[in-house]
């Protein structure tokens, strides 16, 4: 398997892991701790992220693909970087405008991020064994899912939401980490 699928799929799980804890429980965090949210409120702050993913997606996928690996990979950190800095922000967030215009950051995170990773995951990815990977990929997204989803109910029902959303944050950054070894190591190997 390549370096960059290993870095990808621990990467992913990482992703999706953050990004599971936050949505399963925004709409119990919005109803309960921000003044007047509603259900309808949290999934309209939810929705204008989407918004905004869609719109990046479309602008960033067709400019990324010009871009060297190494500046693709820096993409995705930076898109990876906005949705950590989206999760912090909603630890210490408590208006629905604020909390709109962070999942709108969000989406643009995720709007950098996926359609430019995906792109190098095409080219490296190992046509032949192609399913196993995406298998493997797929299957460590679940499993840690689940495990993050728990974690973060506990949290959130022995602690708060705050701390939850700081983990998301955490391993979302953590999730950085596989690309820039990736690209190091790349630096450090001889043509």
């Amino acid at each position: 398997m390549h370096p960059m699928i290993k870095a990808f799929i621990v990467s992913d799980a990482l992703l999706y892991s953050s990004l599971n804890i936050v949505n399963i429980l925004f709409a119990v965090y919005v109803t309960t701790t921000v003044h007047g949210g509603t259900v309808e409120s949290a999934t309209g702050a939810i929705a204008s992220g989407f918004v905004v993913r869609i719109i990046v997606e479309l602008s960033i996928g067709r400019r990324s693909s010009k871009l060297s690996d190494s500046g693709k990979l820096w993409l995705v950190v930076l898109g990876m970087a906005c949705i950590s800095a989206s999760y912090a922000g909603f630890a210490i967030s408590h208006s629905l405008a604020e909390l709109t215009r962070l999942w709108m950051l969000n989406g643009a995170g995720w709007g950098m991020a996926l359609p430019t990773k995906l792109g190098i995951v095409a080219k490296y990815i190992n046509h032949d064994q192609a399913s196993q990977e995406w298998g493997l990929t797929d299957a460590l997204n679940m499993a840690s899912i689940v495990v993050t989803m728990a974690i973060g109910a506990y949290i959130v029902a022995h602690f708060s939401f705050g701390l939850m959303f700081a983990l998301a944050a955490v391993i979302n950054t953590l999730g950085i980490v596989p690309y820039v070894v990736f690209v190091a190591t790349q630096k450090t190997q001889p043509n």
